[in-house]
């Protein structure tokens, strides 16, 4: 059979729906990120699957994966379909005609700095584009990979930790955001703190610390602390950054957060912002995304407009 007789062997339109499939790993997904029926995108992965013999997704477990044949093809669909969709368009990507949705996951303080500019940049530039600003989880390598998110902003702590394997950490892209200073936070009345945070008094204090969750503890301050050798109570632990101010001016802990944070709740709550007792790492913030994003013209839109955004915040 030739290339053409073989090409023309498949119906060009399921391979859209093939590619939103295997990004969701999901047939009930993929049929709502479509506006299909399931049926209808049940029937597509049945005739696929024969075409090219192999179930394209698995079941594991509750959920379904991909097999080697399916992230193969997911790589080529995403590269061939972004092509072949802007030669449709015409010209280079335009923006003001983009829809999305495309979602960007991270931690709560960086959606409430990053979402205002990333809203006036929709404004102007891409004002029909959806963006979801996701709460990043332990496992944002593998949600970039199965294409729940489509972008994150993280940690090098967290993209250099174990949390990712060293197999997945080869298919994921990172650019740098930006650099954030950390700075301790305590009560404004707190008499102990009159004078500054020493480091005893900064080891003998009860501590709210923010956690990824509760078995995944990759955050700066905590790697570095255990680097040190240094040992802190925590009396609380949260996975939402922006409840650590709110702890802190309502108990006698104190808490280690972003300066832009801190900044942002001292305008809201009776909180001291202390340089901390010792010398403790920036953040680098990078973003991350799946390697066959690279390819696609919203997703370079939407990094370059996160780059912006951060240029603009001074991170």
């Amino acid at each position: 059979m030739s290339s053409l007789q073989h090409l023309r062997s498949v119906n060009l339109n399921q391979l859209p729906i093939l590619r939103e499939i295997l990004r969701q790993e999901s047939i009930t997904r993929a049929a709502e990120s479509l506006n299909l029926s399931q049926p209808a995108v049940s029937n597509v992965l049945k005739s696929l699957r024969g075409h090219f013999g192999d179930d394209l997704l698995t079941r594991d477990g509750t959920n379904m994966r991909r097999t080697t044949k399916g992230e193969e093809l997911l790589l080529l669909l995403e590269t061939a379909l972004a092509h072949i969709e802007s030669a449709i368009k015409g010209g280079e990507f335009d923006p003001a005609l983009a829809t999305g949705p495309v979602r960007i996951a991270t931690v709560d303080n960086v959606i409430s700095t990053f979402a205002g500019p990333m809203c006036q940049k929709l404004e102007k530039e891409a004002p029909n584009l959806e963006v979801q600003f996701v709460i990043a989880t332990h496992n944002l390598a593998g949600d970039l990979k199965s294409g729940a998110v489509d972008i994150a902003v993280t940690s090098t702590e967290f993209m250099d930790s174990p949390a990712i394997p060293e197999s997945l950490r080869k298919e994921l892209c990172t650019k740098p955001v930006g650099v954030e200073r950390l700075v301790c936070i305590g009560r404004s009345d707190d008499v102990q703190l009159a004078n500054g945070l020493s480091l005893d008094v900064y080891l003998s204090r009860p501590h709210a610390s923010y956690v990824v969750d509760p078995d995944h503890h990759h955050t700066v301050e905590r790697q570095h602390i255990r680097d040190v050798g240094l040992s802190r109570s925590t009396r609380i632990a949260t996975s939402s950054n922006h409840t650590l101010p709110a702890i802190v001016a309502n108990s006698n802990c104190i808490a280690i957060v972003p300066m832009t944070l801190a900044k942002s709740a001292a305008r809201q709550y009776p909180i001291k912002i202390f340089r901390p007792p010792f010398d403790l790492p920036d953040i680098k913030w990078v973003m991350a995304w799946h390697e066959r994003g690279s390819v696609n013209p919203l997703l370079r839109w939407s990094k370059d407009a996160i780059l912006r955004c951060s240029k603009e915040l001074e991170l």
